[in-house]
């Protein structure tokens, strides 16, 4: 190990430094059950006055540290880190009113030590059977779209031929708007096609959602059957025992209660239909 320091103990869960705000200090670095709390820090600028928001930075260290001294909290983490939790352990709302002057007392959570677990969302996405599912109706839809739009560039690819076969025999005046109405020929099958390029990709955030949901209720049934308070995000965490790892059973998970969702992208009308 690096400077002699030794591996964290097989059940620790260490945390990057880039997923804490704010930690209560000790006077050595050893594993402690974490007593967590979690705010959103991008939200906190869009609900306090300008002024405020300009200083932020400089106002919201010393009142996390205050809130660590208050509560007993160990740590405060991003929610951006945060998969699933307790909503009681999210101390945004009572952070901006204390920005905004309010000075009423917080109720804290009675904050025991929680149990984590934690989760690579990517990886329980994308080895799910709905992703792949999806994946298989993205590739059927591109190639369907390619295949129908063949016969429509195969018959503007004669037209060109003709046009410049006859385009000789054309007045100037003639052969500028037969070339102008060519041109557009294929500027609208150019737009065709990103249409359905477009059309494919608007249907997905719906279909994200969907799965995002999904996934929650996975991790949700984990957490009951642990007894855990908190997932936190697999990038957040720098070492993280197996058994921590909620992955595999949120996947299992995932796939028993939506194993497939069908993608319905808007009807595109082809350039030979107009």
């Amino acid at each position: 190990m690096v400077g002699g320091s030794s591996p964290p103990p097989e059940n620790a869960v260490v945390l990057s430094r880039s997923a804490v705000l704010a930690y209560a200090p000790g006077a050595e670095t050893k594993p402690v059950p974490a007593k967590l709390l979690v705010l959103d820090r991008d939200a906190i600028g869009k609900y306090v006055p300008a002024s405020v928001a300009k200083t932020l930075d400089t106002r919201l260290d010393p009142l996390l540290h205050q809130i660590l001294a208050e509560s007993g909290a160990t740590v405060i983490v991003k929610v951006s880190a945060v998969a699933l939790d307790q909503p009681i352990f999210d101390i945004t709302s009572s952070v901006i009113a204390r920005l905004n002057g309010r000075h009423d007392k917080i109720h804290y959570p009675q904050l025991l030590p929680v149990h984590i677990l934690t989760i690579d969302r990517d990886a329980a996405i994308k080895n799910s059977k709905v992703y792949k599912s999806v994946q298989v109706q993205i590739d059927h839809l591109v190639n369907a779209g390619v295949a129908e739009m063949q016969e429509e560039k195969d018959q503007l690819a004669q037209e060109g031929t003709e046009l410049q076969q006859k385009l000789p025999s054309l007045s100037p005046e003639d052969a500028t708007a037969q070339e102008q109405a060519y041109d557009a020929k294929l500027q609208a099958l150019q737009n065709e096609a990103a249409a359905r390029d477009q059309a494919i990709k608007d249907s997905l955030p719906a279909v994200d959602r969907k799965v995002g949901f999904a996934l929650e209720g996975a991790l949700d049934k984990v957490m009951k059957r642990t007894g855990s308070q908190i997932v936190l995000m697999s990038d957040a965490i720098t070492h993280m025992p197996p058994a921590h790892d909620a992955t595999g059973e949120a996947l299992r998970n995932l796939d028993e209660s939506l194993p497939d969702v069908t993608l319905k992208p808007r009807s595109i009308t082809p350039v030979a239909g107009h």
